[in-house]
């Protein structure tokens, strides 16, 4: 979450501080991955974000059909990331920001004053503010969905797990782990390949998704991105982030089952993203 409100929103926010859990920005993001489980009642949550911010007009209907804490969590993001857009384009000659927020705003500079720019290419303050909820939401919930599942993969799959952990210790022998983490998510192949099978329909038991294996299947038959020019614009941020915090964890710790694991996972499709109906539960235990 630190990581996504920062780069969506430039916002540093420490969640294990005293005041992180209460920051605002925090809470009504809370508020709306909340309104994506099941058994919540919303509606579908990206449809209201178009209705809302594309199609002004049908904004007093969008608002209607949320529960009132989504609506005034959607208003609050919406406001800071208006206020935000303005301070950035007051203070642009000044400051220069590198986040996602930054690189659309760039983006707009470069094609406004582009004599060839057309409609479709420049953004409008209700494009820059979509792209930034979408952002949070499509960001957050999709990683963390992806680091649960892969810890719940590794723990009942211990022989997997125990290669990784060699794959990750064989590594860091010769690079720091300070310096050589983020080349660990490049360089490293099991890791990516433990990362894809997650990535997959989960069956109860999991065979490495090894780059062989790829291409002996059609190659638009494994799609956790999307494919073509309207892919998910996060792939690479994503796939860091997810590689990077395994790799946090794995050089301490590892997954196993609890007497809570459910084998096989149950799992079903709550917003927009596969969930497990009962939760995940496994145990982490030191690996000295």
């Amino acid at each position: 979450m630190e990581s996504i409100l920062a780069v969506a929103f430039g916002r540093q926010t420490e969640l294990h501080s005293s005041q992180g859990p209460e920051d605002p920005l925090l809470k009504s993001a809370r508020t709306i991955f909340d309104a994506q489980r099941p058994d919540s009642g919303a509606p579908d949550i990206f449809t209201l974000i178009a209705l809302k911010s594309q199609l002004p007009f049908m904004s007093h209907l969008a608002s209607f059909l949320l529960p009132k804490a989504l609506e005034d969590s959607f208003r609050f993001l919406y406001e800071t990331s208006k206020a935000l857009i303005k301070r950035r384009r007051e203070e642009e000659h000044s400051v220069k920001h590198n986040d996602f927020l930054q690189l659309m705003l760039d983006l707009e500079n470069e094609n406004g004053s582009s004599q060839n720019a057309t409609r479709s290419t420049v953004f409008s303050n209700n494009d820059l503010i979509t792209h930034c909820i979408t952002f949070l939401i499509a960001g957050y919930e999709t990683t963390s969905s992806c680091l649960a599942y892969t810890s719940y993969l590794l723990a009942i799959n211990p022989d997997v797990q125990e290669k990784l952990c060699q794959e990750l210790d064989n590594y860091f022998k010769d690079h720091s782990i300070s310096k050589g983490a983020y080349e660990a998510t490049h360089d490293i192949e099991y890791l990516d390949m433990v990362v894809q099978e997650s990535l997959r329909i989960f069956p109860p038991a999991s065979l490495v998704f090894a780059a062989e294996e790829k291409e002996k299947r059609p190659q638009l038959c494994h799609l956790p991105f999307g494919w073509g020019p309207r892919n998910c614009i996060g792939m690479r941020f994503a796939l860091m982030e997810i590689k990077m915090a395994l790799i946090s964890i794995l050089q301490k710790y590892k997954f196993v089952q609890a007497s809570e694991t459910e084998v096989p996972l149950q799992t079903v499709l709550g917003g927009l993203t596969l969930q497990p109906k009962n939760g995940i539960y496994v145990k982490i235990q030191s690996r000295n």
